[in-house]
């Protein structure tokens, strides 16, 4: 999140990220909480096992594709990369940690204990420990 803001800040384009769940409930008449558990967790069973899954994932690559055709924006996570594919001027970003670095990362912050978040950070991303450097964010830009 933070290395998209700061990216999007220094070529003075629109930033998005948190802000597409919000404009997906919006948009779609999703609920909130609908989207806000399904975003982020599209897997191969996609359109046979989980229509909400399927709606959102549908819902906000239009919303997506729409922002990246109003001109250029950095769009953090949220398969963006795949939604844009063959779009010409996409840059892709991905930013990766090792499990300790991660778990040091998620420890400095103040309400996370240090031991929880090497438990956590084991087994992969996960939405409770959730910065760029501890999950490895893909940030797309659009130029």
């Amino acid at each position: 999140h933070r290395i998209g803001q700061m990216l999007a800040h220094r070529l003075g384009i629109a930033f998005y990220d948190r802000e597409l769940i919000d404009l997906t409930a919006q948009q779609s008449g999703l609920d909130h909480e609908q989207v806000t558990g399904s975003e982020q967790t599209v897997d191969a069973r996609l359109a046979c096992d989980n229509p909400v899954q399927t709606d959102v994932y549908l819902a906000q690559s239009r919303i997506i594709a729409r922002l990246a055709a109003q001109g250029p924006c950095v769009i953090v996570g949220r398969l963006a990369n795949f939604v844009l594919r063959g779009r010409p001027n996409r840059f892709d970003v991905f930013v990766y940690a090792d499990t300790n670095v991660r778990a040091r990362r998620i420890a400095g912050t103040p309400t996370v204990r240090r031991r929880w978040c090497s438990a956590r950070t084991r087994s992969g991303p996960t939405t409770a420990c959730t910065t760029p450097a501890a999950t490895g964010a893909t940030a797309t830009a659009t130029t």
